[in-house]
C-alpha cells in the first residue's frame, strides 16, 4: 500500500494501483487538528475486511499512527499531490 496526496490534509490509500480509503486531518471548529481518520471507499461487511482494516472507519491520533497501522513506510509514505 501507499499514499498520494489528494489535498491538504487528505490523502488516498492506495493498493495495486487503486484507491481503496481516505486518511484526512479531522479538524474540531476552533481549527485544532483533532487527528486522523481512515475510511474505506466502499462499504465492506465485516467478514469481508482483512487486516489492516477490520471496521469501516480507524481514527487516529496522529497520520503516523495511521500509516504504521497501515503498512505504509518511507518512500510509500511520502504522499505526492495528485495532477
Amino acid at each position: 500500500m501507499t499514499i498520494q496526496q489528494f489535498a491538504s490534509g487528505s490523502d488516498s490509500v492506495i493498493l495495486d494501483g487503486a484507491p481503496i480509503a481516505s486518511l484526512v486531518r479531522e479538524v474540531g471548529r476552533n481549527n485544532a487538528v483533532r487527528g486522523r481518520l481512515v475510511g474505506l471507499f466502499h462499504e465492506t461487511s465485516p467478514a469481508e475486511l482483512s487486516v489492516p482494516f477490520t471496521a469501516q472507519r480507524h481514527a487516529f491520533g496522529m497520520r503516523e499512527a495511521a500509516l504504521e497501522r497501515l503498512g505504509i513506510q518511507g518512500a510509500d509514505a511520502t504522499a505526492e499531490p495528485i495532477g
